[in-house]
């Protein structure tokens, strides 16, 4: 099964909807103004996710952020 994802970009804010324009589940997230550092969710009915991405100068060594440990009593 392959989902179609319809993009919408006005200015710094970028949308994307899976399936159709105007459907309750969608992604949207701003750009900086200085275009390193795009924020956003994806959003549905009952939940969201949450993102943050930051671009990297070249060369720039990637930095791993461990999850946070999850302990179950």
């Amino acid at each position: 099964m392959t989902l179609d994802y319809v993009y919408e970009l006005h200015g710094d804010l970028l949308t994307i909807w899976p399936g159709r324009r105007g459907s309750p589940n969608f992604y949207r997230e701003t750009l900086s103004t200085d275009g390193v550092r795009m924020t956003g969710a994806w959003q549905w009915p009952g939940g969201d996710y949450s993102t943050s991405m930051t671009r990297r100068a070249p060369g720039e060594h990637l930095t791993r952020v461990s999850p946070p440990s999850t302990s179950q009593h």
